[in-house]
């Protein structure tokens, strides 16, 4: 009976290193995981969007890492730069570039005003251009980013947080998922009974890949648009928006 009780002992103890052995080797199955991953992601932009819906002001700078954004078919935007005074102000400006010409626009805009300056001009002479009218020279079709921002945060898509990433001496979490262009437009358009001028323009035939970077504040520091959003943007464009100076006093009134 004692040798029974030590050859069953030994099988127990080979079993059980066999088991441990397993553990080792074998994936950690965590089928919520998934889902948990999402419903850290969604409450890390609720409190990204209601921090973002409080901000005053920012400065914006906006890149395109990779592909172009036309204007009248010929100038490239490669990026423009510009600053946001809630809740209906901002400055820009931008150069557009040819092969051997390159314009540079300074752009105001006040509630329902909108002034330019003359590109042609070798000074800086200012023209109202409220009624959309800007002559031969077509404006760049978003250069106010702060409702396709808000909205890019709002209405993504699958989110999952992805990692984290210093920016500019902030540590901040990446969010990745999916952002339909006309599905920002028509939810303003649902809520406001108009559509928004700077989302109008949006005219993607599908949802297109967002990155979306917070800092440990619940900021938005930058955003990633991986496709187009206009019909002057090519299909590999990537669009980059990083945001700064967050909250800083800013004083934009119309142009002398």
């Amino acid at each position: 009976m004692h040798r029974e009780h030590e050859l069953l002992g030994m099988a127990l103890s080979r079993r059980a290193v066999v088991l441990l052995g397993l553990a080792e080797v074998a994936p950690v199955v965590t089928p919520r995981a998934g889902a948990a991953q999402e419903q850290d992601a969604v409450a890390l932009l609720q409190q990204a969007a209601a921090t973002m819906g409080d901000m005053t002001s920012f400065h914006f700078a906006m890149s395109t890492p990779r592909g172009k954004s036309l204007i009248m078919d010929q100038l490239e935007l490669s990026g423009f730069e510009g600053d946001v005074q809630r809740p209906d102000r901002f400055r820009v400006e931008f150069t557009a570039k040819a092969a051997i010409l390159a314009l540079t626009i300074k752009v105001i805009g006040i509630g329902n005003q909108l002034w330019v300056t003359d590109p042609m001009s070798r000074e800086e002479n200012w023209i109202e251009v409220t009624g959309g009218d800007t002559g031969e020279f077509a404006l760049p079709e978003i250069l106010n980013p702060d409702r396709l921002l808000q909205s890019a945060v709002e209405l993504i898509q699958e989110p999952k947080i992805t990692g984290t990433e210093e920016i500019d001496g902030a540590q901040t979490t990446l969010v990745e998922g999916t952002f339909d262009p006309r599905q920002a437009n028509q939810r303003v358009t649902e809520l406001t009974g108009t559509p928004v001028p700077e989302l109008s323009a949006l005219t993607g035939d599908a949802p297109i890949p967002v990155r979306i970077w917070i800092d440990e504040g619940n900021r938005v520091r930058r955003v990633e648009f991986d496709g187009p959003l206009t019909a002057a943007d090519q299909g590999d464009v990537i669009r980059q928006f990083d945001l700064t100076k967050i909250d800083e006093p800013v004083d934009i009134q119309p142009p002398a």
